[in-house]
């Protein structure tokens, strides 16, 4: 499962220690920094679990945001699913920040 949150815009002379301080904010997930592209990732059978820990770790992410004086473009911020099983094919993450997140099948990240 993979999320990916962009905020905008960044301030680029700042964006190295941006990057820095995001890898090492507390979340549960799993963190991913490329330039001002960023994901979180979790992975538990239960995908409900999945959602739950998104869902908390997106508001941690949000405070972080907010403390810098950053934006979390809501246009770029999707969820999404990546599993094995088959019966679970269909089912899309209901993962919130302020609103549920869009859902995407096909998430882009750099």
């Amino acid at each position: 499962m993979a999320i990916a949150a962009s905020p905008s815009p960044p301030d680029t002379a700042k964006e190295a220690g941006y990057e820095r301080r995001f890898k090492n904010s507390t979340t549960i997930s799993r963190k991913y920094a490329y330039a001002d592209d960023l994901a979180i990732m979790h992975a538990d059978g239960d995908l409900q679990a999945v959602e739950g820990v998104l869902t908390k770790d997106m508001a941690t992410i949000g405070e972080y945001f907010q403390s810098g004086k950053l934006k979390l473009s809501t246009t770029k911020t999707v969820s999404a699913a990546f599993h094995l099983n088959s019966k679970e094919g269909k089912r899309e993450l209901k993962v919130k920040y302020n609103e549920t997140l869009p859902f995407c099948s096909e998430p882009k990240y750099l």
